[in-house]
């Protein structure tokens, strides 16, 4: 069995951008309400988190890996071209 995916998402009050499909969750440690990308929508097995809590558990687990999903640079791509 393997771990769930966790994704790091804009908090919807701070969404100056959100991408096309994106669709409102909420953080799973603090309840904030995020913005997942249709790149994130797509896992099944996930954990949703808000960009505080997902930095703050990256340093205090120090996980082995941390990186963009596959779909998730096309979107990051696109906000660029807009900014």
């Amino acid at each position: 069995m393997t771990d769930p995916v966790v994704l790091i998402c804009m908090p919807c009050v701070e969404g100056v951008y959100v991408y096309p499909g994106s669709i409102q969750d909420t953080c799973a440690d603090c309840g904030a309400k995020v913005w997942v990308a249709p790149s994130g929508r797509e896992w099944q097995d996930k954990v949703v988190l808000c960009t505080d809590c997902g930095l703050a558990r990256i340093e205090k687990e120090k996980p082995a890996e941390v990186g963009l999903l596959p779909k998730a640079a096309e979107e990051v791509k696109a906000f660029k071209r807009r900014n």
